[in-house]
């Protein structure tokens, strides 16, 4: 910011302002923003986050916007706090996240400082493309729920089992172990496990009350967050030994992952 001369960052992403200030929540009704000015940070939140951002919110000051009639009078609209604040820093220069901020708000904070808004979105993102040793450690601890959870579902794959279950007994034995090992921990669990040649085939589908056939093969794929940190892990397998066109497809794939794998290694 200091070298483009940006007076403020206004962070829109949910997961952005999480990264920059420790405070996560469903943002997908009422709008959130995150001021960074180069001495100081601040957020905009509604009545119904207020409470929740003054525990976890790591910033200066905290702008409320309410919705219920007894204090409407103070501000009810969020963007008009946030106007009043640019104004009252003498704002020139902003910056945004161009990809996800609203066409509106873009337009109205042209308006105000008399020039299109930086974009700040690749910048970020390359910030948190490194990782440091607290944000390793948890992704190394979320992988290792996600590997329990597959294990869990492949050993309740049989004939007869539906894909949903088998899901739902792998996600059991992630929240059981997380909550044994990370209490307080904020745990999300992810599962698709489409069966059968005509499914399996599809790369992104939801699992559904299918029962798995004797002859079957499965693609399970699972995903674990921790406190926001994801690891993934996807594994296809037989029901029974798989015929021979069904091998010879198979070692096709791994071939072609091991030389990805090689690729990358190589780059190192």
């Amino acid at each position: 910011m200091e070298n483009q001369g940006i007076d403020v960052s206004i962070i829109i992403d949910p997961l952005n302002q999480y990264y920059l200030t420790g405070f996560y929540t469903i943002a997908y009704t009422r709008p959130i923003a995150t001021l960074i000015f180069r001495d100081s940070v601040g957020i905009i939140v509604p009545a119904l986050e207020e409470l929740h951002a003054r525990e976890e919110a790591e910033v200066n000051s905290i702008h409320v916007y309410y919705e219920h009639p007894e204090k409407a009078h103070l501000s009810m609209d969020p963007y008009n706090i946030l106007l009043r604040i640019l104004k009252h820093r003498q704002v020139k220069k902003i910056a945004v996240e161009k990809a996800v901020i609203p066409q509106a708000l873009y337009e109205v904070l042209t308006h105000v400082s008399g020039e299109k808004p930086v974009d700040i979105g690749g910048f970020i993102k390359e910030m948190r493309m490194i990782k440091n040793g607290e944000e390793q450690e948890l992704i190394k601890k979320t992988a290792k729920l996600v590997d329990i959870g597959v294990m869990k579902s492949i050993e309740s794959a049989k004939p007869g089992v539906t894909e949903i279950e088998i899901d739902a007994i792998g996600d059991a034995e992630v929240l059981r172990v997380a909550i044994e090992k990370y209490p307080g921990c904020r745990v999300q669990v992810d599962a698709m496990s489409p069966s059968g040649p005509e499914r399996s085939a599809l790369p992104y589908v939801f699992s559904t009350a299918r029962r798995l056939q004797p002859m079957g093969v499965v693609i399970h794929s699972r995903q674990v967050a921790l406190n926001g940190y994801r690891a993934e892990c996807e594994r296809t397998f037989f029901l029974s030994p798989p015929k021979k066109e069904y091998r010879d497809l198979f070692e096709i794939m791994l071939a072609a992952q091991e030389a990805a794998i090689k690729a990358i290694l190589s780059l190192g």
